[in-house]
């Protein structure tokens, strides 16, 4: 009797891998043929997801080591193996995001503390710069995010910051690629822009932020919100990615009362700095981070 499962990726031939958990709580990487599923190889704990598979049925992701960090894990038929990490060895984390026809496998990990984005072939890791690797075409040219949450896009090692294409209108009107987490053969690329407009009125009424899906989209990041003479009825936000903060370094203001603020976050942190000022009444915080933060 399982408790839990998710699935995140699926390949031409149907197959499709994500992570299930049994009444336990033990929680696998898990590929299903139909409604076959078979859970994958650990490298040595008790949590880890498989992400992407490819059309070979290699199949990208992490898994939790001994000492509880996750790695970085190719799986290729019944061998697991562990691409591991950053300069600190077993005691540091790493993920991979995606996986190209070819098995590169794209990602990140740690290194003296900073979130390198890497590429590895076989288990031979490249390391691209600052931020997170979470996708790649068949050509290899790779795409996601740095570490100041601007879209990136690399060609072999050199990296450019898709914010560059916006046009100056849109630039101008606050609009922001904050990461891209696919690219296709003939180089479409899909992604999150969000617009860090300043938002201020008399009074605000109910504020309803959604995520429904994606490696790290966040709810709220950045921006204010403020009323001059009234209240904000109330605020929800609900984030169902993978990584993504609820709340990012937000400022909420309001003259007069600040209705109940409820963020939810499935693996990351729901508030995450950020700054609330109300010169009435308060009704408060209920914060959710369903499976971490």
């Amino acid at each position: 009797g399982g408790i839990y499962s998710g699935a995140y990726g699926i390949n031409s031939a149907g197959q499709v891998v994500g992570q299930s958990a049994d009444a336990s709580g033990q929680v696998r990487g898990t590929v299903w043929n139909g409604l076959v599923a078979t859970p994958l190889g650990a490298v040595g704990s008790n949590y880890d997801n498989a992400w992407r598979i490819n059309d070979s049925g290699q199949i990208a992701g992490w898994s939790s080591n001994v000492p509880g960090y996750n790695r970085a894990t190719l799986w290729n038929g019944a061998t697991t193996v562990d691409l591991g990490s950053g300069t600190e060895g077993s005691a540091s984390q790493s993920f991979a995001h995606g996986i190209n026809a070819s098995g590169q496998v794209v990602g990140m990990r740690d290194s003296s503390g900073a979130t390198r984005a890497t590429t590895w072939n076989g288990t031979t890791a490249t390391d691209l710069g600052d931020g997170q690797a979470l996708g790649i075409n068949d050509a290899g040219v790779v795409v996601g995010m740095n570490n100041s949450g601007a879209a990136m896009l690399w060609n072999g090692t050199t990296p450019t910051n898709l914010n560059s294409f916006l046009s100056a209108a849109d630039a101008a009107a606050g609009w922001r690629l904050s990461y891209a987490w696919a690219i296709s053969n003939n180089g479409l690329i899909a992604g999150n822009a969000f617009n860090d407009t300043t938002v201020h009125a008399g009074s605000i009424g109910p504020i309803a932020v959604t995520v429904f899906g994606g490696p790290e989209g966040s709810g709220i990041v950045g921006g204010e919100i403020r009323t001059f003479n009234g209240a904000i009825d109330s605020i929800t936000v609900d984030v169902r990615s993978l990584n993504g903060y609820g709340i990012q370094d937000g400022k909420i203001t309001a003259s007069g009362d600040i209705g109940p603020v409820t963020v939810k976050a499935f693996n990351n942190t729901a508030i995450f700095g950020g700054e609330f000022q109300s010169r009435g009444n308060f009704a408060g915080i209920t914060a959710e981070a369903t499976k971490g933060g």
